[in-house]
């Protein structure tokens, strides 16, 4: 599922949440969008890898990551845009 979901069309979060976001220029808004850059730094390390099985199985532990760290931040902390957008991440990332 999170594999067709990087291609559909969607809102993103702070600087790193969402498909083709530049996490490169400011540092992250909270919790939440430092998770997102950590899980984009390492897609991006993962596309490196020339075998494929290998670079599908970086990419599906970077996933597995991002939907630990979702789990385990407090969403008390967010405002309700990034309540709602974390509700809606820890679907896809299980």
């Amino acid at each position: 599922m999170k594999e067709w979901f990087r291609f559909l069309p969607h809102f993103g979060y702070g600087k790193c949440g969402g498909r083709n976001r530049d996490c490169s220029m400011s540092k992250p808004r909270d919790w939440m969008d430092k998770a997102f850059e950590n899980h984009d730094c390492v897609l991006h390390e993962a596309e490196k890898e020339k075998d494929k099985k290998l670079r599908n199985i970086l990419r599906r532990q970077a996933d597995v990551s991002l939907g630990k760290a979702l789990r385990s931040g407090n969403a008390k902390e967010l405002k309700l845009y990034g309540k709602i957008y974390l509700f809606f991440a820890k679907l896809i990332f299980r």
